[in-house]
């Protein structure tokens, strides 16, 4: 139950993630669709495969704890419905397309960005307990500057 729950609230970041980012009026309008379109795809799949879960569980059909993974092929099914419907409803151009192609890298980026501030707030905090002499990667850097 705890994992069911751990993995409701990771998803629950993904889809907080794909909303904020779908509402930045910097965004290119066709990114900004292709993030909605992502958000509402992940949220019809969660909402579908959830119900499922609850459904089986109140029912008793399968073991404890395996409720949401006996519901996943649903939850898919869900997503790939929502999916279409929102293509159906809003239609994608080219433009759109084009960010759908590059959308890995672009989300590859972004969380390696997120990654990257998490890493230095972590370091920045062992240095200041004592845990660190240095931050990593700094005497690669210090012997890289004597070089030049």
């Amino acid at each position: 139950m705890l994992s069911s729950i751990a993995g409701l609230a990771f998803l629950g970041g993904v889809l907080l993630a794909l909303h904020t980012w779908s509402e930045d009026v910097t965004a290119d309008p066709a990114e900004r669709r292709v993030y909605q379109t992502g958000f509402y795809t992940i949220l019809g799949g969660a909402a579908i495969n959830t119900m499922c879960a609850a459904i089986v569980w109140g029912v008793g059909a399968v073991p404890f704890g395996d409720e949401f993974g006996a519901c996943s092929p649903y939850g898919l099914a869900g997503a790939a419905v929502t999916a279409r419907l929102n293509l159906w409803k809003t239609g994608f151009t080219p433009r759109e397309w084009m960010y759908l192609k590059a959308m890995p890298q672009i989300l590859v980026g972004k969380l390696g960005g997120l990654t990257n501030r998490a890493l230095d707030v972590l370091d920045d905090e062992l240095l200041k307990r004592g845990i660190l002499k240095q931050k990593p990667g700094q005497r690669f850097k210090q012997q890289a500057r004597q070089e030049l």
